[in-house]
């Protein structure tokens, strides 16, 4: 028997659930608190709605044209991409970091993997991760090569990663997340 089962989530909490990068299922929606607390409004809305105001909106509602619309994928919306960014894991947030200065890695247009990897260290600690350097090698490592940052060199010693611009690197860091630049980069 099929499925037909859809959930609602409601929470007073910012991180209600853990989006991964690549998140597409769920549609998540941040209320505005302007009306928050407000007896009038509330009043005024059960009003209108006890009096014919659920049937108009039942009438908009199957008038309302959904050509276009696959309700098989989720809008992407900014309260899903916070929770997306709230998710990152902290190698990814150490890149997210840098890549959001104006000059990302103080400038390097190369750095050395063990340089990359103690920026990162450094990094973890200040904003008090825990650092296992193998972890870290490995984590960062990883991440470079996703993001099609070139390495120059013999593995572990004097292997340097290439840096290509920063608009190249925001651009494919934030495809790996699903994203263009100016969703993840909104700022910059």
């Amino acid at each position: 028997m099929p499925s037909y089962t859809r959930f609602i989530f409601a929470s007073n909490h910012d991180q209600v659930l853990k989006a991964g990068g690549r998140e597409r299922r769920f549609l998540v929606l941040e209320p505005s608190a302007k009306y928050a607390q407000h007896k009038e409004y509330f009043d005024n809305l059960w009003k209108w709605i006890n009096e014919g105001g659920a049937n108009c909106l039942l009438h908009y509602l199957s008038q309302y044209d959904l050509n276009g619309f696959d309700s098989r994928r989720a809008p992407v919306t900014q309260a899903l991409l916070d929770e997306k960014l709230q998710n990152l894991s902290p190698y990814q947030q150490f890149f997210r970091a840098e890549l959001s200065n104006d000059r990302p890695f103080g400038g390097a247009v190369r750095l050395s993997t063990k340089d990359l990897v103690n920026n990162c260290r450094i990094w973890l600690e200040d904003n008090g991760y825990p650092v296992v350097i193998p972890k870290v090698r490995s984590s960062i490592g990883k991440l470079v090569q996703r993001m099609g940052i070139d390495r120059h060199g013999k593995h572990g010693r004097d292997a340097m990663y290439e840096f290509p611009s920063r608009s190249e690197m925001q651009t494919s860091f934030a495809r790996l997340l699903g994203h263009e630049k100016d969703e993840i980069f909104n700022s910059d």
